[in-house]
């Protein structure tokens, strides 16, 4: 064990407590303290990709979500891409983390697709419905019906077909189906909305910068 921090058991201590109008003068000798190693509280919500990186790699949004009811044709979700200076894309096979605690609802994968992860977390006290999609689906390390945790990975960044490796990140305030794309009967969500309201805005900002202003 180490040497104590502080040692009592030779000079009283004296603490002043105040309670109201009363005083009260409390003496504590014999007692030897010692420091206590806590790990820190793990995070609520985390970033899904890039997090242990930045700010050396700045994230962008190869395309932001643009669906509305009004605009069915809009995209749903964040494409999450990176650029490292003159190497270009540098994604396949990055970590894609849970932004926070859930249930595992399905897991799927398709050409299209690659693998995907939706899950349910938690908003504000209501269920919501990510997506995380173009995963290289022999990294899937969840299965259906499994809880996971903040920053626990889901797998790696796949090869997609037509280039520009990605994570395709979608938010819902209703379930739906793993493939679902587009779909008017889901109440799709701009996801970047969701992690500005559990990580710093600022953090969320830098990492999903405007493709032009990307830089390392």
């Amino acid at each position: 064990m180490p040497d104590p921090v502080l040692d009592l058991s030779q000079t009283p201590a004296r603490l002043e407590i105040h309670a109201g109008p009363n005083r009260y003068l409390l003496e504590i000798s014999g007692v030897h303290l010692w420091p206590l190693l806590t790990e820190p509280d793990p995070p609520l919500w985390v970033l899904p990709v890039g997090s242990e990186k930045y700010p050396h790699w700045a994230w962008y949004c190869a395309q932001a979500h643009t669906w509305t009811k009004a605009r069915p044709t809009g995209h749903t979700g964040l494409d999450i891409n990176v650029q490292l200076g003159g190497k270009g894309d540098v994604d396949f096979h990055e970590p894609i983390y849970f932004v926070a605690s859930g249930n595992v609802c399905q897991v799927g994968q398709s050409a299209g697709w690659l693998g995907v992860v939706v899950v349910q977390h938690q908003h504000d006290g209501n269920p919501i419905w990510f997506r995380y999609a173009h995963l290289d689906p022999a990294t899937i390390n969840v299965e259906a019906g499994q809880y996971v945790t903040p920053a626990q990975t889901a797998g790696l960044i796949g090869a997609f077909p037509n280039g520009g490796d990605h994570l395709h990140l979608d938010a819902a305030l209703s379930p739906f189906n793993w493939n679902a794309y587009r779909d008017p009967n889901v109440q799709w969500t701009d996801p970047r909305k969701i992690l500005e309201a559990h990580v710093a805005p600022f953090i969320v900002g830098q990492m999903l910068r405007d493709k032009d202003s990307a830089t390392t």
